[in-house]
């Protein structure tokens, strides 16, 4: 995965997080990881294996599906990351 990715990946997880109502360290008390790993992952700076990403979508009682859909987005919509931060819509 590039940097891009990884990225939008940190992006969209912190948004399903924050839906969620889950802090960062309940998070990582979930997934058994540090807070600052979280932190890591949300700003880009780590990358997950495919089972840790859906141990995250797991423990976000997120849909695996919907998490890459939102990566591809964004991917494609770069200049809307803004508003698929805080639009509940999405």
């Amino acid at each position: 995965m590039g940097k891009k990715k990884i990225s939008f990946l940190g992006i969209v997880l912190k948004r399903h997080r924050k839906k969620a109502k889950i802090t960062q360290g309940i998070l990582a008390k979930r997934l058994k990881v540090t807070p600052s790993f979280i932190s890591n992952v949300e700003t880009g700076k780590e990358f997950l294996s495919i089972k840790n990403l859906l141990n995250f979508a797991e423990a976000l009682k997120a849909d695996p599906g919907q998490i890459l859909n939102d990566i591809y987005y964004l991917e494609k919509n770069p200049d809307k990351t803004s508003e698929y931060l805080d639009d509940e819509a999405f």
